[in-house]
């Protein structure tokens, strides 16, 4: 996460978009980028991976840091 600049994949959200509350709580996104794994960014700012399937990105967000209960 700290050559997030440097990935070739990138999913940048918005902080008040709703994809964004799906990725913290570990739920799949949708991606639109090339299959493999790419990095999550807010405002540019890398906040961790994910792996693009056939347009969904599939979450490996670290469970112990996932919100519950939004």
């Amino acid at each position: 996460m700290a050559m997030g600049k440097d990935f070739k994949r990138k999913i940048d959200l918005e902080p008040d978009s709703p994809e964004l509350m799906k990725y913290l709580r570990g739920e799949e996104i949708t991606a639109e980028t090339e299959n493999g794994w790419a990095v999550v960014t807010v405002n540019s700012c890398p906040i961790g991976g994910i792996k693009v399937v056939s347009g969904r990105g599939k979450n490996h967000y670290p469970k112990g840091l996932r919100l519950k209960g939004v």
